[in-house]
């Protein structure tokens, strides 16, 4: 899980650098989180808890980054995209 989110938030930045956007949106911000949360978490600790649950939360985080991927690269307003 931990390489799959690292490669999720390297393509999602991949995706704004070539949409034109300096900083990061709300999609790359949640891939980053999740991505540094499995590169900082404890197995030992995520075993004593619920491992289910743990996962559980894993799966609505990737809702999250997907809802924000969508919204930000698939359903915007037409007007965000022409020129000013």
């Amino acid at each position: 899980m931990r390489i799959s989110a690292a490669r999720v938030e390297s393509a999602l930045l991949a995706v704004a650098k070539l949409a034109g956007r300096t900083s990061g949106g709300r999609a790359e911000r949640l891939a980053g989180r999740l991505h540094a949360s499995l590169d900082y978490g404890q197995v030992d600790e995520i075993l004593n808890e619920d491992p289910h649950a743990y996962l559980e939360a894993v799966g609505r985080y990737c809702a999250q980054i997907h809802a924000a991927a969508y919204q930000s690269y698939i359903s915007y307003p037409i007007e965000s995209a022409l020129p000013a």
